[in-house]
């Protein structure tokens, strides 16, 4: 069974708590994105996020084999002292948006985020760890959490607690406007994963360009101390972090510990993936309609060992049994004398 652990939901619900700020949507990045995911940016916002959930819907459907969504809440931007920061929060995508789909499409499990410097982020967890989240989802660079703070190991505690792993952006952020890129770095996670959390690290622990590579190394070594620490595959099929997959395919010893998450729905720099690839993986890749199966089958093109597609469910939290209604889709993967090993190729990514 395949549960893609990292898949983003934009809803401007002020109802729920969920908002787009007007600066943001003024972005190329919201262009870019609202254009690819055929949201006509003049729309209401309740069409817009219907049609936004229309096509996501749409793709998982289509998908032959990702069965989950781990549908990811983004919680706002705090400052040190726990005060709102409306001003500094691009987007917010709240619980009670995640939770509400989560419970009316069984397709989408539900990865909350809450911010550890709330005054009521305890009690904020403990309300969604019963209500049945899988996961907790930060941005550091975006939201303003330094994983070193002494505001979080209270938060730590209680993710132990419910047995909730912390899923966490690293390297520089892109995607959204930040307020500081140093606190993506995965060694500020080192007092969560002493903890005893079970820490993710989004898109491979890895950074982008030139920072890349040392941040990966910083993974490793993070590994290599605390069996807890874990990643995933997210964004590294984008522009800036192909470098990465080549890098983790030369490290097969870790794959146990590596999660598959695409980071839907940024988009995907396929051709340079493809390039020099077998012509009938290539095609068979080309042809997919879904997004999560072009995914899927580039990253078992490319090498990854089979138990990566499968290794999110015993790392999501204890109640993740409980949303698993959908039948397991028929696992049908392409030869593997088709594979590109792109490890032993002088192909560059």
């Amino acid at each position: 069974m395949t549960i893609d652990c990292h898949v983003h939901f934009i809803s401007d619900n002020r109802d729920e708590g969920s908002f787009v700020s007007h600066q943001f949507k003024k972005s190329l990045t919201y262009r870019v994105l609202a254009n690819q995911l055929g949201v006509d940016i003049r729309m209401s916002e309740a069409d817009q996020e219907h049609t936004f959930l229309n096509v996501l819907r749409r793709q998982l459907y289509q998908s032959k084999f990702v069965n989950y969504a781990v549908l990811l809440a983004l919680d706002a931007t705090y400052n040190e002292q726990g005060e709102f920061l409306p001003n500094r929060t691009p987007i917010k995508t709240s619980n009670k948006t995640v939770m509400r789909l989560a419970h009316d499409y069984p397709e989408f499990l539900p990865g909350i985020s809450i911010h550890p410097y709330r005054e009521d982020a305890i009690d904020k967890l403990e309300e969604l760890a019963e209500a049945g989240a899988v996961l907790c989802k930060w941005v550091p660079n975006t939201q303003n959490i330094n994983g070193m703070a002494a505001k979080c190991q209270r938060f730590y505690r209680a993710l132990v607690k419910h047995q909730l792993p912390l899923l966490t952006h690293c390297g520089r952020e892109h995607t959204l406007p930040t307020v500081n890129q140093r606190l993506g770095d995965p060694t500020l996670m080192q007092v969560a994963l002493e903890s005893g959390v079970k820490v993710i690290l989004a898109h491979g622990g890895s950074s982008t360009l030139q920072d890349a590579i040392p941040t990966v190394n910083a993974t490793f070594q993070l590994m290599d101390r605390f069996p807890n620490c874990y990643a995933d595959l997210s964004a590294l099929l984008a522009v800036g972090r192909l470098s990465v997959l080549r890098y983790w395919l030369a490290r097969p010893e870790y794959h146990s510990r590596l999660l598959f998450g695409t980071d839907y729905p940024v988009p995907m720099s396929l051709q340079q993936v493809l390039f020099g690839m077998d012509y009938r993986v290539s095609q068979l890749i080309n042809s997919q309609n879904s997004y999560f199966d072009k995914y899927f089958l580039t990253l078992w093109a490319l090498g990854f060992q089979e138990g990566v597609f499968n290794n999110a469910l015993a790392v999501l939290g204890p109640t993740t049994q409980q949303w698993l209604q959908v039948e397991p889709k028929p696992t049908f993967l392409p030869s593997k004398a088709l594979r590109m090993q792109r490890a032993d190729s002088d192909v560059t990514l």
